[in-house]
C-alpha cells in the first residue's frame, strides 16, 4: 500500500505542516494510505489509513528529492 501510495498516488502537500503527502485515491476503500514525507527529505515521516482526501491538502507537483537533479 506504501508503495502504491508513492508511485502511483496523488501528489499534495499539507496547508499547514508543508509535508509532502502520497495518496492513492484509486485504492480500495480498505488499501488506501496517506504516506507523508518530510519537507525537505525522501523520509517518511508518518503512515496511517485515509479514506477521503483532507480538506487542508492542496495538490502539488513536487518531486522526490533523489530526483531533482
Amino acid at each position: 500500500m506504501i508503495v502504491d501510495a508513492l508511485t502511483k498516488g496523488t501528489k499534495y502537500v499539507d496547508g499547514w505542516s508543508r509535508e509532502r503527502i502520497a495518496w492513492d485515491q484509486n485504492a480500495t476503500v480498505g488499501q488506501k494510505t496517506a504516506v507523508l514525507l518530510r519537507p525537505n527529505t525522501d523520509l517518511i515521516d508518518t503512515v496511517y489509513p485515509e479514506t477521503h482526501q483532507k480538506t487542508k491538502w492542496i495538490k502539488s507537483t513536487w518531486q522526490y528529492v533523489g530526483d531533482i537533479d
